[in-house]
C-alpha cells in the first residue's frame, strides 16, 4: 500500500507545483492593480494548489513512513507473498455500478446547468447523489437538497457577486 501512497503523493506534488509555477501564471490573467489580493483571479487557484501540495506531501510522508516500518519489521517472505492486501476495494459488481452512476449524475448535472440553471440542477443532483449513497429518509433528503443549494446560490449571487447560470429562470434582454 505504501507504494501507492508514495506514487499518489509524488503525482500530487508534481501537479501542484506545475499548477503554481506554470499553469496559473500562464493561463490566468491578473490585472495590474487590485484593491485586495483576494480579488485576484489567481487567488483561489493558488489556494487550491497550495492545499493539494500540502495534502500530497502528507500522503508522501505517510507512504515513506509505512515503507520504513515495513522494512524494519521482521516478517517472513512466505507470509508476505501468500497474504493478499485487504485494504483495497476492488471495483467489482455493485461498486462499479455505483461509481458509473455517480459519474453519470455529474455529467447530467454539468449538462443541466446550462438548461435549467445551477439552482434547480443542484437540487436534482443532490437528491440523486444522496439517493445513490443510500439515504432514504425524506426528512433528511428534501431539506438538505433544497436548503443547501439555495443558501449557496444566494451567498454567491448576493454576497460574493458571482454570476451563476440561471437557465430557464432568467430571460436575456
Amino acid at each position: 500500500m505504501y507504494k501507492k501512497d508514495i506514487g499518489i503523493g509524488l503525482a500530487g506534488i508534481t501537479l501542484a507545483l506545475s499548477g503554481i509555477f506554470y499553469l496559473i501564471p500562464r493561463f490566468i490573467v491578473v490585472p495590474q492593480q487590485l484593491d485586495s489580493l483576494a480579488l485576484s483571479p489567481a487567488f483561489w487557484p493558488n489556494i487550491i494548489m497550495g492545499i493539494l501540495l500540502f495534502t500530497s506531501t502528507v500522503i508522501l510522508f505517510q507512504g515513506l513512513v509505512a515503507r520504513r516500518r515495513q522494512r524494519c519489521s521482521p516478517t517472513k517472505k512466505t507470509d508476505s507473498l501468500s497474504t493478499e492486501s485487504t485494504d483495497t476495494y476492488p471495483l467489482d459488481g455493485p461498486r462499479t455500478i455505483v461509481l458509473c452512476a455517480a459519474v453519470g449524475i455529474f455529467f447530467c448535472y454539468y449538462w443541466l446547468i446550462d438548461h435549467i440553471g445551477i439552482l434547480l440542477s443542484s437540487v436534482l443532483a443532490l437528491l440523486a447523489l444522496m439517493g445513490l449513497g443510500g439515504e432514504r429518509r425524506l426528512k433528511v433528503l428534501l431539506p438538505l437538497a433544497i436548503i443547501l443549494p439555495v443558501v449557496l446560490y444566494y451567498f454567491f449571487t448576493r454576497v460574493a457577486h458571482v454570476y451563476l447560470p440561471q437557465g430557464i429562470f432568467y430571460s436575456y434582454p
